[in-house]
C-alpha cells in the first residue's frame, strides 16, 4: 500500500514563489556559461542579484546576501527542455 501526501516541502514552496524575471536572468547566465565552457562542472545553481539582475554560479550550498535569490540548476534545466 502506498500513501501520497499533499503537503509541499519548503523547497517546493520556494520554487512556486520564484519571480519569472529572476528565473529568466538565471537561465541567461546559465546558457552563457554552457556555451562558453561546455566541459566544466555543472553548478549547484545560480544566485541572482535582484537589484542588478546579475548572476553568480554556485557550486555548493549557497549563502546568499539579502538582495540575492537562489535558483537551483534543476529548475533552470527543466525550462530548457519544455
Amino acid at each position: 500500500m502506498s500513501y501520497t501526501t499533499t503537503k509541499r516541502t519548503d523547497r517546493q514552496k520556494q520554487l512556486i514563489n520564484l519571480d519569472p524575471l529572476i528565473l529568466k536572468a538565471a537561465r541567461q547566465v546559465y546558457r552563457l556559461y554552457v556555451e562558453s565552457y561546455p566541459d566544466l562542472a555543472i553548478p549547484y545553481g545560480i544566485a541572482i542579484n535582484r537589484g542588478t539582475m546579475t548572476g553568480k554560479l554556485i557550486y555548493s550550498h549557497p549563502i546568499l546576501l539579502p538582495t540575492e535569490s537562489f535558483v537551483p540548476i534543476e529548475v533552470i534545466e527543466a525550462g530548457d527542455y519544455h
